[in-house]
């Protein structure tokens, strides 16, 4: 049904990657528009919580920023936000289609 790979990425000048095993690129990602947005949304627990309320203005600006975030490529990511991919991680693959009531098509 699915396939699980682990990658394994160079870490070079015009491809960069982040090795530490600290490292969490969603992390990455939303500290960066939590910056730009001046708040941070409650419901954003990987992050250090600050005392800072959010307006409904911020709010949907976070959404607004975040919301593409899911569409866009590795570089695309790393030139909007300079987060680096992180040089292992798994992907996942799914190897054939399947009908709502689970039939191969």
């Amino acid at each position: 049904m699915f396939q699980v790979i682990k990658q394994h990425k160079l870490n070079t000048p015009k491809n960069p990657c982040n090795s530490s095993p600290d490292y969490f690129y969603h992390e990455c990602l939303e500290r960066k528009i939590v910056k730009e947005i001046g708040c941070q949304p409650s419901w954003v627990d990987s992050l250090k919580p600050t005392n800072k309320t959010c307006t409904r203005r911020q709010i949907k600006n976070y959404l607004w920023k975040m919301s593409p975030v899911t569409y866009m490529g590795q570089k695309t990511l790393f030139l909007r936000f300079g987060c680096a991919r992180p040089c292992e991680y798994y992907e996942f693959k799914v190897n054939r289609s399947f009908n709502l009531d689970g039939r191969e098509i």
